[in-house]
């Protein structure tokens, strides 16, 4: 009798840790040309290239920071991500966003924000952003 209550219990159990954890990895899929960037949760990224040498090249900027900025609105808490790139004699963007922590959807986006030598993405403002998280992201492309 115990053995038929404990594999339905067993079955639920690895249903609801699958499911969850793979909902909170899951990631968005990144746009054509992005390098790296920032996460709230996560903090700084590079995608590609695992070449030692990638900070002597312009393969990398001279520096890339993200930050969540906040503002009270009456009774409500904003929140904006910003995102900001050096990258010396570089034609490049910066952008920032807030992503779903569950679809990865996004929401608030600067869009690319495109510059030589320095770059500086804001999203909108997002009231209660309690299902996401910030995110920046830098590239050429």
């Amino acid at each position: 009798m115990k053995v038929k209550k404990t594999i339905p219990s067993l079955v639920i159990s690895f249903g609801l840790v699958f499911g969850f954890s793979s909902a909170i990895s899951f990631a968005a899929p990144l746009d054509r040309g992005v390098q790296g960037g920032w996460s709230e949760i996560d903090g700084y990224f590079t995608v590609g290239s695992s070449n030692h040498f990638a900070a002597l090249s312009s393969d990398e900027p001279d520096s890339h920071t993200g930050t969540v900025e906040s503002r009270e609105r009456g009774n409500v808490i904003e929140e904006r991500v910003v995102g900001e790139t050096y990258w010396d004699g570089i034609y490049h963007y910066t952008r920032a966003r807030f992503e779903n922590i569950f679809t990865g959807s996004a929401k608030a986006d600067s869009g690319r924000i495109y510059g030589w030598d320095h770059t500086i993405a804001y999203s909108s403002w997002l009231g209660d952003p309690i299902e996401f998280v910030g995110k920046t992201y830098y590239g050429k492309g």
